[in-house]
């Protein structure tokens, strides 16, 4: 990836770089600054980060504000990078990238679920009926499975695939349980702290044996909260609003 050669590549890694998602103290204005100051992996998962931010839909369904699932799935990825790097077990390269496509299946639904929206506030804020069980009835598969169909599709590893695909019930996962307990972690942990998470209702039944899932007691997991870059606080408005997913 030659991001110097691409005009628009080169313009978002910079953007990002200089955002408050990553806090760097010095401004940064090339790409060599950026290596400098990021290191080659970070830079290149930020790198991979901004190639990706097109496929996310700008606002409308999902996204009720500008970016509002690009900035959830880049501020998951950071997240599960450093729940992976302090509890370990899991590369922080691939908890990183699970982090970034576990919500793809909302990419696929977004684009039907404008007529729906009404019905899904109301039935969540009213009733508090979860996200995947609107989507089911609606659509009659919710964003894990759309997203499963289309890591299929993409031929993407099994353990990205039970990421993205079981990331709402990691138990049906079949090649890595740990990697989807730990994105459900990422969302529960998301929706626990962060203002106007709490719309998608996580079922926090069974907290502690999916934290023993992945070697996290419950002392582990207010722990686990510390880990919340504080870079998201300062997001949080960016945010997408059926969250968690």
């Amino acid at each position: 990836m030659e991001v110097s050669k691409d005009q628009v590549l080169c313009a978002k890694v910079l953007r990002m770089c200089n955002s408050v998602f990553f806090g760097l103290k010095k401004r940064v204005d090339s790409i060599d600054r950026a290596i400098i100051l990021l290191g080659d992996k970070r830079f290149l998962r930020l790198a991979v980060s901004a190639s990706l931010e097109d496929i996310f839909p700008e606002r409308g369904g999902y996204s009720l504000c500008k970016g509002g699932i690009y900035y959830h799935a880049v501020g998951m990825a950071m997240l599960l990078e450093k729940l992976a790097k302090s509890y370990g077990g899991i590369s922080t390269g691939i908890a990183y990238t699970a982090g970034l496509l576990h919500d793809i299946g909302k990419v696929v639904l977004d684009q039907f679920l404008g007529p729906f929206l009404p019905l899904f506030y109301r039935r969540m804020n009213g009733e508090g009926t979860a996200l995947v069980r609107l989507e089911k009835d609606s659509f009659g598969f919710d964003h894990g499975e759309a997203g499963l169909r289309l890591a299929e599709q993409w031929k993407l590893p099994g353990n990205l695939r039970d990421a993205i695909g079981h990331h709402h019930s990691p138990e049906k996962a079949e090649e890595a349980r740990d990697l989807a307990e730990l994105v459900y972690l990422g969302e529960l942990i998301s929706s626990k702290v962060l203002p106007g998470n709490d719309l998608e209702h996580l079922d926090k039944g069974g907290l502690e044996r999916r934290l023993k899932a992945i070697g996290i007691d419950q002392d582990g997991f207010s722990r686990a909260i510390d880990l919340v870059p504080d870079e998201l606080f300062q997001t949080q408005g960016l945010e997408s609003v059926p969250n968690g997913g």
